[in-house]
């Protein structure tokens, strides 16, 4: 794989990870583990660095808005979703709506949880390897 070609996969894989490797199958010009890595590695530099990045604006807006009034309502639909989908579930929902939109999601309601990060980086890998040779099959099936 040309290192450009690994690099543009990365940058694509940590923002939308089911996309990178449909396109890279599509190409047929790599092998299958390739692909699977990169879109791996991809998803796993976006899991971290949107966590990291969420993490520290969730804080900080905490401190700002301590004195407010919580509203209720809203607070009840949060931790219904939360309690619907739990840390697993919001952790793959990074290769259906988006690699930073998830995390972000993972990051304001499990930041004080020792297991996101680690949850992430297993998720990252499950879709990337995952969409890779399911794309691959699909593919060979019609082609």
């Amino acid at each position: 794989m040309d290192v450009w070609v690994i690099f543009v996969s990365i940058l694509l894989s940590a923002v939308k990870l089911l996309t990178t490797p449909i396109g890279l199958v599509l190409i047929n010009e790599y092998d299958l583990w390739e692909i699977g890595l990169v879109s791996s590695i991809g998803g796993i530099v976006g899991s971290v660095t949107f966590y990291l990045l969420g993490s520290m604006i969730f804080n900080k807006l905490a401190k700002k808005n301590k004195d407010k009034k919580t509203n209720f309502k809203k607070n009840r639909k949060l931790v219904n979703i939360k309690k619907k989908f739990g840390l697993f579930g919001l952790s793959m929902s990074i290769g259906i709506i988006s690699v930073p939109l998830g995390t972000l999601l993972v990051s304001k309601y499990y930041s004080k949880s020792k297991w996101p990060i680690p949850i992430l980086i297993g998720c990252s890998v499950i879709w990337g390897f995952g969409a890779t040779y399911i794309t691959y099959f699909i593919r060979n099936i019609f082609v």
